[in-house]
């Protein structure tokens, strides 16, 4: 029988968040399919496999007549063709006006949505009860005339908005209430249920009498699913065998799990029941009878038919070849369940992330959550088409073959499945997390302060006071310029939105802890210290929301850093000098502040292994530079060694200058480390607990775990700034100046949030304008790297993050004897170069002239060398091959950047935090720069020089990866950046439109502010800004010092 139905006559129809899962889905949908005639859009499905053999969808749902558009706020990607696109933001009247005005939809369905996985509370406000309000008001015609009539407004809700998270729900219909409140344990749910609410009210209430309804999907699956469908299938594959077995719970619990067609299907039916409304109200016939109206009401739609929770799951996991038979599951009963995820909750709680295993996992594993879907049926007339089974199957089967394609086309991605899944001596994934974070927790010292605070006393909360300088953000230069002004007797206020990295944190201090916590997945391991930033790559680097670590604490990024100490070239400080038209920037000019603060420490011969000879110039350090401790550490990294040798092969020689104004060359870089006990020597440890501070910090207040929130003014003269401590708002008054320190995403945050900045911005925000400075948040500099890796025959951090055993035996020895691999965290080695005329070839005019901008010592790459697996830096503890094999990587880094990015804000309140778009890779030179670097590693790892320890082909991409596109491919879905993110407050002279700061970082147009730190780069010099922050503190406070003198 054929299940042929009538067509669907929608008009113009806009979809909202077209791009997204369900939405591209209503898209495929109102376009008849064409996922199934288009080669070029066909979604992936293993072929000549009868596990996957289902039948087109075309024919089966009703056929649409509609012209159709979307609109997301970018839509580079998951276009379909005969559909017309538009970028707009939908929290933008403005923006969705001119989208209104093109388009003139007769319908329109909003599907945009956060990712609920994010957790960003702001955000989630925003996008989902904000931009609904306005996308109705525009759709309705109250924010003005876009030149036509929506008459029908559909609105993706979600079944969650009356659930609790912790009830088991029964066939429950939608004459439940809403949960809100302290009942509503998900933030997402609870502005969906608000944003719902907004939609119905709205209903014929409009000045166009647009009619609307609601639908309300649950448990949503199917192709294209990165959230049900992927995390079953990555569980599948990292788990072993046995943990496979294990099922929480007694799997009694029914569960709705809807294909995601056949919820498109729900949406397009409610628009033409709509439509129909609105012809019957427009003609003035009788009212729909209650049990048969559409408009203003909501609609559960499921499957139609629950099914056990763990059925699913494992029916899933039996598609891809892991079958878990029925007497082979270990039940785990949830009472016991339920202590041991608030167990694995505390103690991943310490590391600043929330486990797989937590209570709220368990409870969502055993209830029991169902809808009914009779009121969709009986009104809509939907049914759904494709059943579990079949919907199962194509999620299933979308995931396995666009795996197999990613696998033959670009190995790096579509393996690290594999890779997890292969032979592993450890424990399952899960516990191997929690046990590596338990040793580095338990083995290190209990008393994490080492040193007490000298002579420093901590501001009382709650309470106003008065200092001649507040210094806001306690990182590099905060802390370095707080110090220098207290030495001077000055009463200095230094206000830090964290703690004590010590305290909170005690792997922090050791080298080779670094690589915890600094993972690009955004579901990653984190430290208690992390900001938890979320960047956009920008559409040069495949626009991927990834982590971007920043440390909440005192000392900032120096706390948190790889520790690499070495300086600007004199040219890169020139062109400095040039752009602010200051000649005290000139390097012989700033050298002695470099020196200023630096005490350097000789490296131990006796510890450090012979084949690792440093070589450095004695002058390029003072004898008596206070209180921030270089030296090396007593370990060095095997692979170094031959790295060397193969820089040297390809021309790249060894160099001693790289701390004297030069950088073109190879060596080992010194690092910010304490020379007796081998533990980071950070701006709060060097300043605040040496004995050296002990003469001067009396009269430094510190207001630890305090946020800025509001610069305030008298007319445009800074007089303090207003903080809150725990929710407790008070004023810190400056007598002389306030001083912003709190880094390249935040200074400029609160810059706009006190009226400084670009006026649209702080118009769309309410907030008063001060100065309208158009570069705020502007010029966003960073460092990009991405690069191969090899199988070798050293050892490298794969042994220390695989290798339980060989962990505890190092952690024992730093502890006794402060030596080991645990003093070093493998990034020791780097290179700097501009590339040579063989590496060049291919660079077009433009690239040649971009680059001709950069001083000739610039150098173009950097290279880092780094003993272990790199890929897409996704997190590098857990990300780890498991063979077996020790694997190490070349990081061929772009340190001439001319892409930029920006930094904007979501509200006028600092505990949102900003937006942050990297821009990464958007010019061609970039690209061609970088991929040339990428070449050049290669021939690096293939010279004569490091054949003896290369034991395989490339693991990663792979040597099918050969053309410059291919490369390119590679590069911009695995791009990331070693944290130097700098200029977004840069210095300038007045006639530079974009400059925020005059040479003294001075704000302009303003008295008595200054904004001392990494945003404050006109540009971001070569390498690691560490040494320039430090520098640039230390001559903001002579400045300030100076002044105050000649003033007395």
């Amino acid at each position: 029988m054929s299940n042929k139905r009538p067509a669907m006559e929608l008009g113009t129809v806009l979809v909202v968040g077209g791009c997204g899962f369900v939405g591209w889905h209503i898209v495929n949908h109102l376009l008849n399919f064409p996922s199934e005639t288009d080669a070029s859009v066909a979604l992936p499905k293993p072929e000549e496999d009868p596990r996957f053999d289902y039948p087109q969808l075309a024919g089966r749902y009703p056929v649409c007549v509609a012209k159709v558009a979307v609109v997301d706020l970018r839509t580079s990607n998951n276009r379909l063709p005969g559909a017309e696109y538009y970028d707009g933001d939908i929290t933008s009247a403005e923006s969705m006006l001119e989208v209104f005005r093109k388009v003139k939809p007769d319908v329109v369905i909003h599907t945009a949505t956060p990712n609920v996985l994010e957790g960003n509370k702001p955000l989630l406000r925003k996008v989902n009860v904000d931009g609904t309000k306005t996308l109705l008001e525009v759709a309705g015609g109250a924010r003005g005339d876009w030149g036509g009539k929506c008459k029908a407004f559909v609105y993706t809700s979600s079944s969650s908005v009356v659930h609790d998270t912790q009830s088991d729900l029964i066939n429950v219909d939608e004459e439940w209430p809403y949960i809100r409140g302290d009942r509503q344990l998900e933030y997402y749910s609870e502005t969906k249920a608000d944003a719902e609410e907004l939609v119905l009210k709205y209903n014929r209430t409009s000045p166009s009498g647009m009619v609307t309804c609601a639908v309300r999907p649950a448990g949503i699956y199917g192709e294209k699913d990165t959230t049900f469908t992927y995390k079953v299938l990555e569980h599948s594959s990292k788990a072993s065998p046995t943990v496979l077995r294990m099922q929480l719970g007694d799997n009694n619990n029914l569960f709705d799990f809807t294909y995601v067609g056949n919820i498109a299907y729900a949406h397009l039916l409610a628009a033409f029941r709509l439509l129909a409304t609105k012809t019957r109200i427009e003609s003035k016939q009788s009212e729909p009878l209650d049990h048969e109206r559409v408009d203003g009401e909501a609609f559960n739609i499921t499957n139609d038919a629950p099914v056990y929770f763990w059925d699913m799951t494992r029916a899933a996991w039996a598609l891809t070849g892991k079958v878990v038979e029925p007497h082979q599951v270990w039940e785990l009963p949830e009472a016991l369940l339920g202590p041991i995820g608030g167990i694995a909750e505390t103690v991943m709680g310490i590391c600043g992330k929330t486990p797989r295993l937590t209570r709220r996992t368990v409870r969502y594993s055993c209830m029991t959550r169902y809808y009914s879907c009779d009121k969709a049926k009986s009104r809509l007339g939907y049914t759904p088409i494709v059943s579990v089974e079949e919907g199962l199957a194509r999620a299933v089967g979308y995931v396995v073959e666009r795996e197999r394609q990613e696998g033959q086309k670009k190995g790096h991605q579509s393996n690290i499945m594999e890779y997890y899944a292969a032979f592993n001596p450890n424990p399952p994934y899960m516990f191997r997390r929690i046990l590596l974070l338990l040793f580095w927790l338990i083995a290190l010292p209990a008393s994490t302060a080492d040193k007490p605070l000298y002579g420093s006393k901590e501001g009382i909360p709650g309470i106003d006071a008065s200092f001649d300088y507040v210094v806001v953000g306690g990182g590099n230069a905060g802390v370095t310029l707080a110090a220098r002004l207290a030495e001077q007797s000055f009463n200095v206020a230094l206000v830090e939105a964290g703690g004590f990295y010590e305290i909170n944190y005690p792997p922090a201090k050791v080298p080779g802890a670094v690589g915890i916590g600094t993972g690009t997945d955004p579901m990653a391991i984190r430290t208690p210290l992390d900001w938890g930033f979320l960047v956009d790559t920008g559409p040069g680097a495949d626009s991927r929301t990834i982590h971007y670590e920043k440390a909440r604490c005192l000392g900032g990024a120096s706390a948190s850093n790889f520790m690499l100490y070495q300086r600007p070239t004199i040219g890169s400080m020139k062109l400095w000098a040039d752009l602010v038209d200051d000649e005290s920037y000139l390097f012989d000019n700033v050298f002695p502040l470099f020196k200023k603060t630096i005490n350097f420490t000789a490296p131990n011969e006796e510890l450090r292994p012979a084949n690792a000879t440093v070589s450095y110039r004695e002058d390029a350090y003072e004898k008596h530079g206070q209180p921030v401790d270089v030296t090396y550490p007593h370990a060095a990294s095997p692979f170094s060694s031959w790295l060397q040798l193969g820089l040297e092969s390809v021309g790249v020689e060894v160099t001693s200058e790289f701390n004297s104004g030069s950088l073109l060359g190879s060596f080992y870089c010194p690092f910010t480390l304490r020379p007796a006990d081998q533990i980071r020597s950070s701006s709060e440890s060097a300043f605040f607990r040496s004995p050296y501070s002990s003469g001067y910090l009396e009269t430094l207040t510190l207001y630890k775990n305090t946020m800025g929130k509001k610069i305030l003014f008298d007319q445009k003269r800074a007089t303090g700034v207003e903080v809150a401590t725990a929710g407790s708002k008070y004023i810190l008054s400056a007598i002389h100046e306030v001083i912003i320190s709190s880094g390249a995403f935040q200074s400029p945050q609160l810059l706009m949030v006190s009226g400084i900045g670009p006026t649209d911005v702080l118009q769309e925000h309410e907030i008063d304008v001060i100065v309208d400075l158009p570069g705020v948040g502007q010029n966003l500099w960073d460092h990009v790297f991405s690069g191969p890796t090899y199988p070798v025959a050293v050892e490298t951090f794969n042994k220390l993050a695989m290798d339980l055993q060989y962990l505890i035996s190092q952690i024992r020895e730093f502890k006794s004897s402060h030596t080991g691999v645990l003093t070093n965290h493998g990034f020791d080695y780097i290179a700097f170069e501009k590339l040579p005329g063989s590496s060049r070839a291919g660079f077009t005019e433009r690239t040649e002239n971009d680059l001709s901008w950069f001083p000739e010592d610039w150098p173009e790459v950097e290279y880092i060398a780094a003993p272990l697996f790199i890929g897409n830096f996704s997190d590098p503890i857990t990300m780890q091959p498991q063979d077996g094999r020790q694997y190490a990587s070349i990081m061929p880094t772009l340190v001439a950047p001319t892409s930029r990015g920006n930094v904007s804000i979501i509200s006028a309140d600092t505990d949102d935090l900003p937006v942050i778009y990297m821009n990464w890779l958007t010019t061609e030179t970039d690209q061609q720069v970088l991929v040339a670097a990428f070449k050049r590693v290669r021939d690096i790892f293939h010279s004569e020089a490091m054949a003896p320890i290369i034991v395989g082909e490339e693991f990663f991409p792979g040597k099918e990866y050969q053309t410059d596109r291919e490369i390119l491919e590679v590069i911009l879905d695995t791009a990331m950046a070693p944290w130097h993110a700098s200029g977004t407050c840069k210095m300038g002279t007045r006639s530079d439109r974009m400059a925020v700061l005059d040479s003294r970082a001075r704000v302009l147009g303003v008295e008595k502010l200054r904004v001392v730190d990494a945003s404050a780069f006109p540009v971001l010099p070569p390498g690691h800004p560490q040494s320039v922050v430090y520098m640039l503190a230390e001559k903001i406070a002579s400045n300030i010092i100076g002044y105050s003198k000649d003033e007395d």
